[in-house]
């Protein structure tokens, strides 16, 4: 009879991690808070080809949901982007993406995928983003599937190691 209720109790927690996804927090990517080096790998459209950018990326915390993404290109001084990763709908999704599975893959780092849908220019796409979020390494790929064309590329491949060393916090 235990071993039944057991079974049962496992299934439920696998059947509503299922069902209503994966949650993430910001605890868990607080970890990102500091200064990055690295390089961007950035798909071109009107050319098909991908370009390679360095860059430094300072990231820090805006509010209780909410991480300020700050780059900047030593090939070009005047050019600085800033985006942000946002927490949203309890920490089931990144921005306006369903994060879709989180797990800890390879050098104990968090390994957090998303998926969503919009538009680029006229056409119907997916997004797919795959996060590497660990204390010495930061990846963000982003692939595009066009929906009516059915071609899918990696848009973005973005590799980022710490800049300085990390500390403990007390």
């Amino acid at each position: 009879m235990k071993i039944r209720l057991l079974c049962l109790v496992s299934f439920v927690f696998v059947f509503n991690g299922l069902l209503w996804g994966q949650r993430l927090t910001m605890p868990e990517l607080e970890i990102l808070s500091g200064a990055w080096e690295g390089e961007m790998q950035i798909y071109n459209y009107d050319t098909g080809e991908t370009e390679t950018k360095t860059a430094h990326l300072f990231i820090q915390p805006k509010n209780s949901r909410e991480l300020t993404m700050i780059y900047r290109y030593p090939a070009d001084s005047e050019n600085v982007s800033q985006t942000h990763l946002s927490l949203k709908k309890n920490g089931e999704r990144i921005g306006n993406h369903d994060i879709v599975a989180k797990h800890i893959g390879k050098n104990e780092n968090l390994v957090i995928k998303t998926e969503g849908t919009g538009k680029i220019e006229w056409q119907k796409v997916k997004f797919y983003y795959t996060y590497h979020v660990g204390a010495e390494e930061f990846i963000i790929k982003r692939d595009i599937h066009f929906l009516e064309q059915n071609i899918r590329i990696t848009a973005n491949d973005f590799l980022f190691k710490r800049a300085e060393p990390i500390t403990k916090q007390r």
